[in-house]
């Protein structure tokens, strides 16, 4: 170690005279015992036991010894837990690194060594560094949101007690909460208040068990169940599907109510029409259905019209194509050739046919999504056409 203030030039001393120690210090989880310090004991490791050989330098051998874990006293400000009693010990492994002593310090090494030395400083008449302040403040600081969080999590795992998150837990507790309510009701206040005055005067000679089976079986309670977070994390995948359904919904809402108030539409949806090409790719119903392109169909008064996208619609852009319902329109069965080409998917299938804008007869097929889709579609335009062809 460089010892601070020492005139120049800096001579440094032998490892093996070092007075520095290591202190482990081991902390209680208990935050009512004392807020923000709770030590229960520590270990002091002397530095100059670690070091095996400093002329060579570099890695030191690895120590690797069980310590005896010294008790905090009352002097202390904490109590001791009757830990006197107990035979606690550290396994703590430590190796050195020294750095090589045939060199002279740096400069960056000697203010190295003084800002370690003023941090480790400890004297209570000397005023501590910056440095040193900073850094226990940052460990208070965590110190403290930890326990504030252990505290709020116990807060929160007590409130799931009786909000049915875990229902057989739930019952037994509001069980409990009968029972006791039934003994207030039935034994008058009197004896209740003889009761407890009795177990002040004889609880000296009552034999308690010494783990206090009741206070551990209430932490066990609260611990076995979740908090607000642990229920966020559980059912993220759940809410996150719950919410894109909800929004989804919302979405449909808003759109249906948006068309209807632009266009007075007796139906609409996404469906696939048969696209106009004589060719006809080969394969099964799935892959003919994906040949086919989507498009969002709309029944408005007499007239069927579609346009590629949804979004075309509220754009207010042209649509795609058009039929008018009228004269000799309806709805019929598809082609054979699309029966046998889609025979899976062929109770999904129906033709529409009508006139164009030109008035020159027309007739095209769509796949619905469900049946129930095309049933729909089929009854609106047996409604227009004044027919009840379904």
């Amino acid at each position: 170690p460089l010892p601070p203030g020492a005139a120049s030039p800096l001579s440094l001393m032998d490892w093996k005279r070092s007075r520095a120690v290591f202190k482990l210090t081991v902390y209680g989880e208990n935050p009512f015992n004392s807020f923000l310090d709770s030590p229960w004991g520590s270990v002091v490791i002397p530095l100059r036991d670690l070091v095996e050989d400093e002329r060579r330098g570099g890695l030191q051998r690895e120590k690797r010894e069980w310590h005896r874990l010294a008790w905090a006293g009352r002097e202390d400000g904490v109590d001791r837990y009757n830990h006197e009693e107990d035979d606690a010990a550290l396994l703590v492994r430590m190796q050195l690194e020294l750095r090589e002593s045939r060199k002279d310090p740096t400069e960056q090494e000697i203010e190295a060594s003084r800002a370690i030395q003023a941090m480790l400083d400890r004297n209570p008449d000397k005023a501590q560094s910056a440095m040193s302040t900073l850094w226990n403040l940052r460990e208070n600081v965590a110190f403290v949101q930890n326990h504030m969080g252990r505290m709020l999590d116990t807060v929160e795992s007590f409130k799931n007690v009786f909000n049915w998150t875990h229902p057989k837990r739930t019952a037994c507790v509001f069980a409990i909460l009968l029972v006791t309510w039934v003994a207030f009701v039935l034994v008058p206040g009197r004896y209740l208040i003889l009761f407890a005055g009795m177990y002040e005067f004889l609880r000296k000679w009552i034999p308690e068990p010494e783990d206090q089976p009741m206070s551990r079986r209430l932490n066990n309670l609260l611990r076995s169940l979740p908090n607000d977070d642990h229920l966020r994390g559980i059912y993220q995948r759940e809410h996150e599907e719950f919410m894109r359904r909800k929004n989804q919904r919302e979405k449909e809402k808003q759109r249906a109510a948006k068309l209807h108030l632009v266009m007075d539409c007796q139906w609409e949806g996404l469906v696939k029409i048969k696209p106009t090409s004589a060719s006809t790719p080969a394969g099964s119903g799935a892959s003919q259905a994906a040949a086919w392109p989507s498009r969002y169909l709309v029944v408005q008064g007499h007239r069927l019209v579609w346009w590629v996208k949804e979004e075309h619609l509220e754009e207010s852009k042209p649509p795609e194509g058009q039929m008018l319902l009228q004269g000799h329109s309806g709805t019929t069965h598809a082609s054979p050739l699309d029966l046998k080409l889609m025979a899976d998917l062929a109770p999904q299938l129906v033709a529409v046919f009508g006139r164009g804008v030109r008035g020159e007869p027309i007739k095209h097929t769509f796949l619905c999504n469900s049946e129930e889709q095309k049933d729909a579609l089929v009854g609106v335009v047996a409604e227009v056409v004044g027919k009840k062809d379904a």
